[in-house]
């Protein structure tokens, strides 16, 4: 009797055992698995949110160029002056107010062109006066000025990557030219980094670039990017630490990622977007990054609390199962062999426990009770 309960408390332990360590490491993991999906679908719509944010601070600020471009194109004195091709009442009247919108707005470029795409003046640059012929690169002028029309886009020119937005100037003689406003990217970026959070890069292919901005500010070693130059950065370093040069030559598609513990054990969300101009030709790229440092920690507390909420049921329900195991099975058991033993019933109060407390084992009971008292028929 002994022996056989010792092997049916043990084997209704370790199977009690096994199941409850299976059930709570299952439970436990559909946790941890559940906050890991909640982070990493937070993650996914920061950086889908980021993405869209930067189209349309770009596509904004394009906006905005065109706008100041027609404002100043429709101008009755900037029709005749642009007429007599009077560069001195140009001046007079709009070196001023374009020179004090660089530091406050981002106009990096404000120019007039003869046609076809003939530099005639910049307004952001007076010592330049020859007139140069832009037309093999400056297809937003060019484009303008053959169709009379408004047109807007990326392009680089002589003084390097600008956001423009170009207008005809038109009288009543016909079209006379065109004038661009070109916005730098530095403000966007800027404003970007403050709504989001993100750090930005631009990226551009060095033969491109230097083919054409031959009158922009050479760029230090630390802009230089492989085969690709880096003139606008937020955070050139951190920038610099979470791509590669091959990484951005071979982007032709928007790419979202999350690189965990690759800068200095950061959780970094990366962006990149192709870079493409007004002719839809592809000049670069634009990467954001930001450090998901909040992110990280709700996944290490995440996995801290799966691990602690394991131990916790774990030990719990072993409590538990223990203590119904020693009341309705280990007690009764002991009871019998007790009786058995004695060949007599001291107390008719401990058989009625067993028949309480373990109906399977009451039948058991009850038999025994025949056995040791033939007159006892039983309950």
């Amino acid at each position: 009797m002994k022996s056989f309960k010792k092997n049916i408390t043990r084997t209704i332990a370790q199977a009690l055992s096994l199941t409850l360590f299976l059930s709570t490491l299952i439970n436990s993991f559909a946790y941890y698995a559940k906050i890991k999906q909640i982070i990493s679908y937070a993650e996914e719509e920061e950086l889908i949110f980021a993405e869209k944010l930067i189209q349309n601070l770009i596509n904004n600020v394009t906006t905005q160029s065109a706008a100041r471009a027609e404002v100043i194109a429709t101008l009755p004195f900037v029709k005749a002056a642009l007429r007599n091709q009077d560069r001195q009442l140009l001046i007079d009247h709009l070196h001023e107010a374009i020179d004090g919108q660089h530091d406050k707005y981002g106009v990096a470029e404000a120019n007039f062109f003869l046609p076809p795409a003939n530099l005639f003046l910049r307004l952001t640059d007076l010592d330049k006066t020859e007139i140069e012929d832009c037309s093999e690169f400056r297809d937003t002028i060019v484009q303008s000025t053959k169709h009379s029309s408004p047109e807007q886009g990326l392009e680089i020119g002589r003084d390097g990557l600008s956001i423009r937005g170009v207008y005809p100037v038109i009288d009543e003689q016909g079209l006379i030219g065109a004038f661009e406003i070109g916005m730098s990217f530095e403000k966007v970026l800027d404003l970007n980094k403050k709504i989001n959070g993100f750090d930005a890069g631009i990226f551009l292919y060095r033969d491109i670039y230097n083919k054409v901005a031959t009158e922009a500010p050479q760029l230090d070693l630390k802009h230089h990017f492989g085969s690709l130059l880096n003139p606008f950065a937020t955070d050139i370093e951190f920038i610099h630490s979470n791509v590669t040069p091959n990484q951005l030559e071979r982007i032709h598609d928007i790419k979202t990622s999350v690189a965990k513990e690759k800068s200095d054990n950061q959780h970094v969300g990366l962006i990149e977007i192709p870079l493409n101009d007004f002719d839809g030709n592809q000049i670069g790229a634009i990467v954001l990054a930001k450090n998901f440092e909040n992110f990280f920690k709700i996944q290490k507390q995440a996995d801290i609390l799966a691990l602690g909420s394991f131990l916790f049921q774990l030990f719990f329900l072993t409590g538990i199962c223990a203590l119904v195991i020693n009341a309705r099975i280990k007690k009764p058991l002991l009871i019998l062999e007790k009786i058995i033993h004695s060949k007599e019933i001291e107390d008719k109060n401990e058989m009625e426990f067993i028949k309480k407390f373990n109906p399977d084992l009451s039948n058991l009971a009850t038999e025994i009770e025949k056995l040791i008292d033939p007159n006892n028929k039983g309950a």
